[in-house]
């Protein structure tokens, strides 16, 4: 993990990226093996406040957890900026939550990529609205 994620001076703001858009697509369907194979082995995870998690097994788990409360959920991406391995994104996520509720909620990610895949992921998201 670099100390400052994205140098200004090097960031682009762009279309979003094929992969980007294939992952987020998994991510969507809740589909934790598609999920799964976009990170490294060793890959970071930290969502909102929560401390961050390391590895697949540790990975897989917190998106268990969060998965079982969902019938699914939309990115609506509306920003991205790239510079060399680092991406990241401002979206708003509709949380189809389990009894049918919609909850919408700003976001912005950062995403860290080795090797084709992800290697630290970063999810700035206030959650209170979802179990509101």
């Amino acid at each position: 993990m670099s100390a400052l994620p994205i140098p200004a001076e090097t960031a682009t703001e762009t279309a979003a990226p094929a992969w980007l858009t294939g992952f987020y697509a998994k991510v969507d369907s809740l589909d934790i093996d598609g999920v799964m194979a976009g990170f490294t082995p060793d890959a970071v995870m930290q969502f909102g406040a929560d401390d961050p998690i390391s590895g697949h097994d540790a990975i897989r788990a917190g998106l268990n957890g969060l998965f079982s409360i969902l019938d699914s959920m939309k990115h609506a991406i509306h920003r991205i900026w790239i510079s060399t391995d680092t991406t990241l994104m401002e979206a708003t996520v509709t949380y189809y939550m389990t009894g049918g509720r919609q909850v919408p909620i700003p976001v912005v990610t950062i995403l860290e990529r080795r090797d084709e895949l992800i290697a630290d992921i970063r999810i700035f998201i206030d959650r209170v609205p979802m179990t509101a």
